[in-house]
């Protein structure tokens, strides 16, 4: 190899034979991150730096105009009724469908594991009864599921059956417009 680079002068690229070129510097980082004088400056400085600051502000924030909060919905805007409905009610099904699968992959394992011979295997592995305590916590769970979803359907029922109704106005009371006239 070394009679390769024979001949070749220090310095010089081998199959070019000219110098190489100088690898290209990074760019300079223009940013710049304020200081904590600079983001808080209340916090630091003279008292007579403070009221200037507190001066410039008061003269500026009438040209922003009042600070109004926002609200997540229009004023008087509900979640109508039927969305309510159509949320407990998928909830509730896709709580009955969770059970109904978890049932069918934890049952018979755990019946298993409950059975003298299961017993017999735990007592002597324990990666069975690790494995048996997964799937009893299963089965478990598969009663909160489908108490969840019953309970889901039943709110959606509720909701079906409350969302639209309009207040009763008390009894005898007549809407009269301003002044005591009738229409």
């Amino acid at each position: 190899m070394d009679a390769f680079f024979e001949g070749i002068p220090a310095g010089q690229a081998p199959l070019t034979g000219q110098a190489p070129s100088p690898a290209p510097e990074p760019p300079a980082d223009t940013r710049r991150v304020a200081t904590a004088q600079e983001a808080y400056p209340l916090s630091y400085g003279t008292d007579e730096e403070k009221a200037r600051l507190r001066a410039e502000v008061r003269e500026v924030r009438p040209l922003l105009g009042p600070a109004k909060p926002r609200a997540l919905r229009p004023a008087g805007s509900a979640v109508p009724a039927a969305a309510k409905v159509a949320g407990a009610g998928a909830l509730g099904i896709i709580l009955l469908i969770l059970g109904t699968i978890d049932h069918a992959i934890a049952a018979q394992t755990a019946a298993i594991c409950n059975s003298g011979l299961g017993q017999l295997g735990q007592a002597f592995d324990q990666s069975a009864a690790r494995g048996c305590t997964l799937y009893t916590g299963m089965e478990s769970l598969t009663g909160w599921l489908v108490a969840g979803g019953v309970l889901a359907l039943l709110s959606a029922a509720a909701i079906l059956m409350t969302g639209n109704r309009k207040p009763a106005s008390p009894a005898g009371s007549t809407r009269r417009p301003p002044g005591g006239q009738s229409y």
